[in-house]
């Protein structure tokens, strides 16, 4: 009973009043329980982004922001906490540079912004309060805060779920689902209503980045490469072919030479030949094409990787940057720095 009151008071009723407290420790909580799945081995290095991308949010992300359903409205500086925390995440699992741009590392493995998830799950509570019995009190409840911000004169202000959620409807274009609600008592079912959130929150996130990337210079050379905001195709064939992960990033490399170092073009092309004609072998022609047209920006990740290794550097703190490919010959080793 005394564990049940504290959860209450920590994640519902929130005592202190100070949402900048819980956002605070929830960036804590966060981060921490990454790092202490990353130690457990789940990093690129060993598992595949993709891989380790479902670890986090499968485990982190509900641990960490539990209760979020039940959150007011948050200020912009606690947003920015929020998102800042899951870029640090983002190009952890991926190998990335710290100061990739979140609008480069969070499309290369498929994620939305953290606002949005916070948004999908209030949705979804409002949707299993929405197919509660007629004589639950939740249900009530929800009917009598909608009725109260209808008929709201102005006299006294319009805080909590009801305001927020309302908003958040009208943000993602799903107002229809719960006028209709209110009119004729009928609700999307669970499964349903699940699947109409998540096709209306990656919409408005996905014409929100497009509409970023495109009056931005730094994105010019980012959009030849990257047109669909899905899981990059690098971090894919990869999950694929798990075993020749390090021959794909070992032809990398040399397309990267071929490109960079016109002097040594011909020792170099023959090299990436026989690579060629080794991953059509074991992986097949049509996804080698696919690695070649993703070769410039793997090598550029690859680039930073050997930058690390000629400076000497070898992480800071609790960043972990994944594996680093050398080439010796036609063998790959695997370093790992921790």
């Amino acid at each position: 009973m005394n564990q049940y009151r504290q959860l209450r008071q920590q994640h519902i009723v929130e005592l202190s009043l100070k949402s900048m407290d819980r956002t605070i420790d929830v960036c804590r909580t966060l981060r921490a329980t990454v790092i202490s799945l990353i130690r457990l081995g789940v990093h690129p290095a060993i598992s595949n982004p993709i891989v380790c991308s479902k670890f986090v949010k499968q485990v982190c992300y509900p641990k960490a922001l539990y209760g979020c359903k039940l959150w007011g409205k948050l200020t912009s500086t606690e947003w920015l906490m929020l998102e800042r925390t899951q870029h640090y995440i983002c190009t952890n699992i991926q190998g990335l540079p710290r100061r990739t741009r979140s609008d480069m590392c969070l499309p290369m493995i498929g994620w939305f912004s953290i606002e949005s998830y916070v948004d999908e799950k209030k949705l979804l509570f409002l949707g299993r309060i929405c197919n509660l019995p007629y004589e639950s009190v939740s249900f009530r409840i929800l009917i009598r805060r909608v009725n109260d911000l209808k008929y709201n004169d102005g006299s006294h202000p319009n805080l909590g779920f009801t305001v927020d959620i309302m908003n958040i409807l009208q943000k993602y274009d799903l107002s229809t689902y719960f006028d209709n609600f209110c009119e004729t008592g009928r609700f999307p079912t669970p499964l349903v209503w699940k699947r109409i959130v998540k096709t209306g929150v990656a919409a408005f996130e996905i014409v929100d980045w497009t509409r970023r990337i495109n009056f931005d210079d730094d994105f010019v050379a980012f959009k030849t490469i990257k047109k669909a905001y899905v899981p990059h195709s690098a971090w894919t064939v990869a999950l694929k072919h798990p075993n020749q992960t390090s021959t794909l990033f070992d032809f990398c490399l040399l397309f990267k030479q071929i490109c960079r170092k016109t002097v040594r073009m011909s020792t170099e092309k023959h090299e990436s030949l026989k690579f060629y004609k080794y991953l059509c072998q074991k992986i097949g022609s049509e996804e080698v094409v696919r690695m070649r047209r993703l070769a410039l920006c793997i090598s550029d990740m690859s680039q930073y990787r050997e930058d690390r290794i000629a400076s000497g550097s070898k992480g800071e703190g609790l960043y972990m940057k994944g594996s680093d490919f050398d080439i010796m010959g036609n063998d790959s080793t695997i370093k790992v720095y921790e």
